[in-house]
C-alpha cells in the first residue's frame, strides 16, 4: 500500500500492511506501530482528527524508528 495523506498538522501521511502502521510526521520522520487492525486502520482514517485518535489509540503501541 502506498501513502496516504492526512488532514493533520503533526502526521503527514500514513500507510497500514497487515498490523503494521506507518506513519510520516510532519517532521519528516517516519515510524512503524505494530497491532493496528484493518477496521481500526479505517477509524483512525475517518477521524475528524487523526492527531488525537492517534495520541489515543496507537501512541502507546511497540513502534521502531524507520527514518
Amino acid at each position: 500500500m502506498k501513502f496516504v495523506k492526512v488532514q493533520s498538522s503533526t502526521i503527514d501521511a500514513v500507510k497500514h500492511e497487515g498490523t503494521k502502521l506507518t506513519v510520516r510526521f510532519a517532521s519528516g520522520s517516519e515510524y512503524e506501530y505494530d497491532g493496528i487492525g484493518q477496521v481500526q486502520f479505517y477509524e483512525f482514517l475517518s477521524a475528524p482528527s487523526q492527531g488525537k485518535y492517534f495520541a489515543e489509540h496507537f501512541k502507546h503501541l511497540p513502534f521502531r524508528r524507520i527514518k
